[in-house]
């Protein structure tokens, strides 16, 4: 079986990690977001042809809308939910919606959905086209407001229902709010 790697990206450079361990993470390399960092990064991917890897994003150029939506199902549920991230995140291919759940207690029973994504899709795209020329297969790309509630149910079980998490990353301090 091949071996999960994690990719993870802000503005300035690209980690490459693998488990190690006790749960933990090594780094592999760091890369420039440059020439230089790209060129290092293709052969970092021809040593590892056969590894599964997954991107995390930590930008700031994301954004994130809630939003409601009529009670909907099939195509025109998916439609519409694309049309109003279309508007949000305009010129974005990075961007996806998640439900939130029904609202109880109206009569049209609407339904809150999450809208995010990243809006300069030039900062992916470099290192996206590198995973894609060397072949290796991405399963996932996140962003690492995202990996909130993960954190969160592995650290307090069962989880919160509201907590503000803060973390110390290589691009500042990030703030999740779940």
């Amino acid at each position: 079986m091949a071996r999960t790697r994690i990719l993870y990206l802000d503005a300035q450079q690209l980690q490459a990690l693998a488990a190690a361990p006790r749960g933990a993470l090594a780094q592999e390399g760091v890369f420039a977001a440059d020439e230089a960092g790209l060129a290092r990064f293709t052969e970092y991917l021809r040593t590892h042809r056969r590894a599964l890897f997954r991107l995390v994003v930590d930008v700031s150029e994301e954004a994130f809308l809630q939003d409601r939506i009529p009670a909907l199902s099939g195509a025109d549920r998916e439609a519409l939910i694309d049309r109003r991230a279309t508007q949000a995140l305009a010129g974005s291919p990075y961007r996806t919606a998640e439900s939130l759940g029904r609202l109880q207690g109206e009569p049209r029973r609407d339904e809150e959905i999450l809208i995010f994504g990243i809006h300069r899709a030039t900062l992916l795209e470099p290192w996206l086209k590198a995973l894609a020329d060397a072949g290796v297969a991405l399963a996932g790309m996140h962003s690492l407001a995202q990996c909130g509630p993960l954190l969160l149910k592995a650290l307090s079980s069962p989880p919160p229902p509201r907590a503000l998490i803060i973390l110390r990353t290589p691009a500042g301090l990030r703030h999740v709010y779940l």
